[in-house]
Order: C-alpha cells, then structure tokens, then sequence
C-alpha cells in the first residue's frame, strides 16, 4: 500500500491554517476519506460514514466539506460527496455543505497556465511556436 500511504501523507501535509482567514475554524476539523479504492489494500481512515454517528454523539449539528485533494468537480464530488455524504450527514440530523471546487475559474486557470508556462520554459521540452496561447499572456 505504497501509493496509499504517499497519499495520506500528501493529505496530511495540507496546512490549512494557512489557507483561512478565521482561524478560529481550526478549533474543530479532521480528515476523512471517501470512495474506497477499488484494489485489494484497506481504504484510509475514517470514511465519512463512520464519523458521523460521532459528529452526532458529539453534539455537532453542522459539517463543511472541503475536498482538497479535487480541483474540480466530477463523479466523486458530485456523487460520493454531494448526494452519499450529504445522505448520511443528514441521516444524523447534521447539515451538510461543501466547499465550491475551482472548476474553471480564471484565477485557478490563469495559475494552472502560468505553472505550465514556467515548466515548459524551464524544461526546454517544445518550442514556444507550438504553444503561442501560452506565451500569449
């Protein structure tokens, strides 16, 4: 389970104080995980189906879902979370919200150019001429 445990640690190098602005929010978060692989190896801990009974005995009555490991949506968002999470959040009486992905925003799409921009550049790989909308902006 090598590429399972390169991607726990990748998760739980994620510093999210570093990415709010009220930092009283990180009196109360966790990871969790979702859509067990389909391979032989046992999924990451804890699925968000066993956290919330939890949650509940705990008193939380709200939950936010921040999918930092997609940048967009598609069936794992849309799905597992948007409609299975939400389903079980709710089956315990705890309101369900998710964070927007960033789809294509043009801050997110304009970063994502200008990393492919500086690798193309920095690696030598193809000439500027084969990519002109790049090194258009």
């Amino acid at each position: 389970m090598l590429l399972g445990h390169f991607y726990e640690n990748l998760m739980l190098s994620f510093k999210p104080q570093s990415c709010l602005l009220d930092k009283r929010i990180l009196q109360q978060w966790m990871f969790c995980y979702q859509s067990a692989g389909h391979t032989p190896e046992e999924w990451l801990k804890p699925d968000f189906a066993d956290i919330m009974p939890e949650l509940q005995k705990a008193g939380q009555t709200h939950v936010l879902i921040a999918p930092v490991q997609f940048l967009a949506d598609h069936l794992e968002i849309l799905y597992d979370i948007e409609i299975g999470a939400r389903e079980q959040a709710e089956q315990h009486d705890i309101h369900f919200a998710r964070i927007e992905s960033l789809n294509t925003s043009p801050l997110f799409i304009k970063a994502l150019a200008a990393v492919v921009k500086e690798t193309m550049e920095s690696c030598y790989i193809l000439p500027a001429l084969l990519l002109p909308a790049l090194y258009d902006r």
